[in-house]
């Protein structure tokens, strides 16, 4: 027995019986049961952009043109892109990121001899420098090299240097850090470096973006050894002020 289905249809969430008497034929009238499709309930999600709600169209939200995007739930998001929404989320922009050079270096003196460049980021999202989606490190180089190539110290500058990524925050400090040069060998103390800081935002929905700082200062080992030897080796114990000493050239 054929029976049209659109005679029979029943709608989201409808229970309908429909009676069916087959005309001229001794088969007695039967009753058949239609259940319409269970209604799909889409799930409520609370949104917001730097605490205003915003409507979630066809799952999807639309961002704004933060500079730097948003962050939320530890990722960032680029601007002007449409995130899916599968949970709450608060969306918090990042429109300042910018990352300074000290003028000045450090000296390493525990262990193996290097210079330490320090390096400060100044944002207006904190929370979300401090995050795991946005990573940050120094570029170091003689600065023989760099003058020689002529060319900006990046990350995919073709000569010699070292990526030195940041592995924590200067005396617990939020957005300040440090990266060194270490293993310096005795006759390179003379030698000059200079560094660059750099900070990468690691979108989940575009390619990573990479601010960098101005070339950083150029110091040798034995010049910041001697400057902290001048100033009276301020936080340094008196059993490791011959150590200074020795980089002295």
């Amino acid at each position: 027995v054929y029976i049209n289905q659109a005679l029979v249809e029943a709608q989201e969430d409808e229970t309908k019986y429909f009676t069916i008497t087959a005309v001229g034929s001794d088969v007695a009238p039967f009753v058949i049961k239609v259940v319409g499709p269970e209604k799909v309930v889409e799930p409520e999600f609370n949104v917001t952009v730097d605490g205003e709600v915003v409507e979630i169209v066809d799952g999807k939200v639309t961002l704004g043109d933060a500079e730097y995007g948003y962050f939320c739930n530890g990722k960032m998001y680029a601007p002007n892109t449409a995130v899916e929404v599968t949970e709450d989320m608060a969306f918090t922009a990042v429109n300042e990121l910018t990352v300074t050079m000290a003028n000045g270096a450090g000296i390493r003196y525990a262990g193996t001899a290097g210079i330490r460049f320090q390096s400060s980021i100044t944002s207006d999202n904190m929370d979300a420098v401090a995050s795991d989606a946005i990573t940050e490190g120094t570029l170091i180089t003689a600065n023989d090299i760099y003058e020689a190539k002529g060319t900006p110290l990046t990350l995919t500058s073709d000569y010699t240097k070292i990526d030195v990524k940041n592995s924590g925050w200067y005396n617990g400090t939020v957005g300040t850090y440090c990266g060194s040069i270490c293993d310096v060998v005795e006759s390179n103390y003379i030698r000059n470096f200079t560094a660059r800081a750099y900070v990468t935002v690691n979108y989940e929905n575009a390619d990573a973006v990479t601010v960098y700082s101005s070339m950083g200062p150029v110091r040798s080992i034995s010049q910041v050894a001697a400057a902290v030897k001048a100033a009276g080796y301020p936080g340094i114990a008196a059993e490791n002020q011959s150590i200074i000493d020795s980089f002295i050239k």
